[in-house]
């Protein structure tokens, strides 16, 4: 399994689906990292799959989208890839499991505008990760349907980047909407909650905060965590099965290679809500 920050919260339970559905085959998962504190890099990407070929992998799910070139290399030893989280932007024919990013994000969009806030700003991780575009084009197209005005602060996929840079969150508008999900916690989640405490900018009061991915810690915070479930625990499963399938030789071209989860909206308190 190749991740993009390994202690994201959401790989965490993406691994947990994949063991589960592992563990009767008493097949080994191997984990690898190509974007050490979420910062991508392409050499270790070369590395990566230069060491899964010689280890002879039986199959790789990967988190990220790879280069072309680890992608020709991985087609000419026969060694299949399932996508999840980022596949390749565009058609392609890669199997995947992913979120439905654009009907998760117009989730969320529907229920700002149910509470009226007319200023949003989503904080988001570049473009290497592909599951921006979808997540941002679900945002905008409802913050047009509801008249909201929307501002997008690109950030690194860490807490450092979203914490420290001077100004990523530009003055308290009315939603505060952060978008990517890691480790025990989300990096950027993190460094938003870091910079907002630090100009005592209170939630939801001064500003409501929806976060991408449920972890475990969410309702523990205060306020409790609004957030966009992505069931990553069931992409991993389903991945898993899909890899198993597409190792057999006999389940070639008979399964349903491009599946997208549906994501689930668990409201608490952040976003203005009341109990």
């Amino acid at each position: 399994m190749i991740t993009a920050h390994a202690s994201n919260s959401y790989y965490l339970n993406l691994m947990s689906g994949i063991q589960q559905m592992l563990q009767p085959s008493q097949w080994t998962v191997v984990l690898g990292d190509i974007a050490v504190n979420g910062t991508y890099d392409r050499a270790q990407e070369d590395r990566m799959i230069n060491r899964l070929i010689e280890s002879r992998m039986a199959g790789i799910i990967s988190t990220v989208t790879l280069q072309p070139e680890s992608l020709s290399l991985l087609a000419k030893w026969d060694i299949p890839v399932v996508f999840v989280d980022s596949p390749p932007r565009g058609e392609h024919n890669f199997p995947s499991v992913t979120t439905d990013n654009y009907q998760a994000s117009l989730l969320v969009g529907t229920h700002l505008a149910q509470h009226d806030y007319k200023s949003w700003l989503l904080l988001i991780y570049p473009d290497r990760w592909t599951t921006r575009f979808e997540r941002e084009r679900g945002i905008r197209e409802a913050a047009e349907r509801c008249g909201a005005t929307l501002e997008v602060v690109e950030t690194e996929n860490d807490a450092q980047s979203a914490g420290g840079h001077p100004e990523p969150i530009p003055g308290p508008p009315d939603i505060g909407c952060r978008t990517r999900s890691l480790p025990v916690t989300t990096p950027i989640l993190l460094g938003s909650l870091k910079q907002l405490q630090q100009r005592q900018i209170a939630i939801p009061d001064d500003m409501a905060l929806i976060a991408y991915d449920e972890f475990d810690w969410a309702p523990l915070l205060n306020p409790p965590l609004t957030v966009l479930n992505e069931n990553s625990e069931e992409i991993g499963r389903q991945s898993a099965e899909m890899l198993i399938q597409l190792i057999n030789p006999e389940g070639k071209g008979e399964i349903n290679t491009q599946r997208k989860v549906p994501a689930e909206l668990v409201i608490r308190q952040s976003c203005g809500c009341r109990k």
